[in-house]
């Protein structure tokens, strides 16, 4: 799970994207927030209940991925391509999570 503020000026939005994207092309069900008006130290200030409701579904997520045997997703050598049916799966928008750009944040 990627938690990141918007507003963050010490490490940049850009950042917590790219660790996204990465985490999420070895691993599926990779989540993320993006905290609009946060900053580095502060996603939690108003927002202290969503953050227990995201951040309890993630770790529901962690203990359901343990008890299935959830494996990384297998990749090339060149550590680059997700199998094939993975990588239908994120074009057809059935499932996964597509890869980001900054430009496409989304805002919760």
């Amino acid at each position: 799970m990627v938690i990141h503020g918007l507003e963050d000026e010490e490490i940049g939005v850009d950042h917590g994207i790219q660790l996204s994207n990465a985490a999420n092309a070895r691993w599926e069900g990779v989540q993320h927030w993006w905290v609009k008006d946060r900053g580095h130290n502060d996603v939690t200030e108003n927002n202290m209940v969503e953050y227990i409701h995201k951040l309890s579904g993630f770790l529901e997520y962690c203990r359901r991925a343990k008890r299935e045997g959830v494996q990384p997703r297998t990749m090339d050598r060149e550590g680059g391509e997700e199998d094939t049916e993975v990588a239908e799966s994120r074009s057809s928008g059935s499932g996964g999570t597509a890869s980001i750009a900054p430009g496409d944040v989304e805002i919760h």
